[in-house]
């Protein structure tokens, strides 16, 4: 079986992440998101067919995309801690009216 090559990998991780912010409502990061994973998959699909996908150029599009990675997490995170925030202070509002109203 033949190895698959990068640039389908990289879309198809890209896909998938998209996916994942879509079903959280995120999407400007989900449009952000396949924009660079198309630009990403272009390179890597350039230079694997023209041979110049040197070690040093894996390194460069693995460090980018961890870096990318890392980035949608932080901003997941924060959307999440927002929302308990938010959760939390409804959860008190309603304590607070009935006890108000008893």
């Amino acid at each position: 079986m033949s190895e698959i090559p990068r640039s389908y990998l990289r879309l198809f991780n890209c896909i998938t992440d998209a996916i994942e912010l879509i079903d959280n409502m995120n999407f400007g990061l989900a449009k952000d998101e396949l924009k660079e994973g198309q630009s990403q998959a272009e390179e890597l699909y350039l230079a694997e067919n023209e041979g110049e996908l040197t070690d040093e150029k894996k390194i460069e599009i693995f460090l980018k995309t961890a870096r990318d990675e890392a980035k949608e997490e932080k901003e997941l995170a924060a959307q999440e801690a927002d929302k308990r925030i938010d959760d939390k202070i409804a959860e008190w509002r309603e304590k607070i009216e009935k006890t108000a109203n008893s």
